[in-house]
């Protein structure tokens, strides 16, 4: 009998260490190169987002981008005058993608995109749309920018474009 326990405890404390060694791994960074989402802190916050309304270059104040972490990834909600809607939606395995491209520049991949007002993405929204992030310096502050969908407010098409103050993200998206 003591023979079988002594088994059955080796066996127990062999697989226990192989899981802390996993998720040691996992803090560091170490699985497959990079964070892995199950340690990203943030659960929900809001940043402040800019929209360029029109093509010479004048960026105003939009409203509110509530960024909240979900099982299975991230929602984000647009509040806008009063109004609030979703604006994108990406799956867990995105997650990391997002962080990286909202604190570096890069890219990621939205489940849903919905965007806002006149984008014509905005009733029934757009699948799998990549998202390209860049810095751009406005007003003498470091901003994270990126494209939404075509516009058409009557003066004809462009493209939507936003941007969020990069010391916000930084400093909410661990």
């Amino acid at each position: 009998m003591n023979k079988k326990m002594f088994i059955i405890c080796a066996v127990f404390v062999l697989i226990s260490s192989c899981g802390n060694f996993r998720s040691s791994l996992s803090d560091q960074g170490g699985l497959s190169g990079q964070a892995s989402s199950d340690t990203i802190k943030f659960s929900e916050f809001t940043v402040n987002i800019k929209n360029k309304k029109d093509n010479n270059g004048d960026w105003s104040n939009l409203g509110t981008l509530v960024i909240r972490k979900e099982e299975d990834g991230i929602e984000t909600g647009l509040n806008v005058g009063g109004h609030s809607a979703t604006f994108f939606s990406l799956e867990e395995s995105e997650v990391n993608n997002f962080v990286k491209a909202m604190t570096e520049g890069g890219a990621f991949k939205v489940s849903l995109y919905y965007g806002y007002k006149n984008e014509e993405s905005v009733t029934n929204g757009i699948e799998n749309k990549q998202i390209i992030t860049k810095i751009e310096t406005i007003n003498g502050s470091e901003h994270i920018t990126f494209l939404g969908d075509k516009t058409n407010n009557g003066a004809g098409y462009k493209i939507a474009k936003y941007a969020i103050l990069l010391e916000e993200l930084k400093k909410n998206l661990k």
